[in-house]
């Protein structure tokens, strides 16, 4: 029994106030003379790291929901109207469900525990809506080291089983940073996650991200 099947996306994003976030000054380019906004400069080829934590919930509605937190590492690369982001990310996702025991006669209960690690490169575009404010979307690839534990009791005894495997894991995203400082960001987005023979998880996230 596969229950290998989550993966992730379709949010919706609350908007956070402009006052919010922190300004920064406008500069000017010396090689444009174009007055650019922070975003333009807070991500001028630089280095950066995401801490996100995250809810999803199961497409299908034999699988658990699932809750957990990404890490990621990221690349950003200033082009003339956008910012480009290439990134690297894991995490740890996991949920269990209390699975119906109508079919299973001899049953008493039955639970299934999915875990899994994905590893995931990436590619964003971000979009700067103000100078405190950028859109992003984009997707990532990868893998993910699942693990389903499936619990079954039955009168006088109880068993349990462990399925391991590596899938093939793909995700869509966007969302919203907003400044906070002259480095730091607060983040908000929804992603879709699907692991390979599993229908999606859409999931919510919020963190935190900053430049070295």
């Amino acid at each position: 029994m596969s229950f290998l099947r989550y993966s992730s996306l379709a949010l919706a994003l609350g908007f956070v106030p402009a006052q919010a976030a922190v300004p920064v000054p406008k500069y000017t380019d010396s090689g444009t003379g174009v007055s650019c906004g922070q975003y333009t400069q807070k991500y001028d080829s630089t280095f950066g790291m995401t801490i996100k934590g995250a809810y999803g919930w199961a497409s299908d509605d034999e699988l658990p929901n699932i809750a957990g937190g990404f890490i990621g590492l990221q690349n950003y690369i200033e082009g003339d109207q956008i910012i480009h982001e290439i990134s690297l990310t894991t995490g740890m996702l996991g949920g269990s469900e209390n699975v119906s025991t109508k079919n299973f006669p001899g049953i008493d209960s039955l639970k299934s525990r999915l875990t899994a690690i994905p590893v995931l490169l990436g590619y964003n575009i971000n979009v700067s809506l103000s100078d405190s404010t950028l859109f992003y979307i984009g997707a990532k690839g990868g893998v993910s080291f699942t693990d389903n534990k499936l619990t079954f009791k039955s009168p006088g005894s109880s068993h349990s089983n462990t399925d391991s495997d590596t899938k093939f894991t793909w995700t869509a995203n966007a969302g919203f940073k907003f400044s906070i400082s002259d480095s730091a960001d607060f983040v908000i987005g929804y992603e879709m996650l699907k692991i390979q023979d599993a229908d999606p998880y859409h999931v919510i996230e919020a963190g935190f991200s900053w430049n070295f």
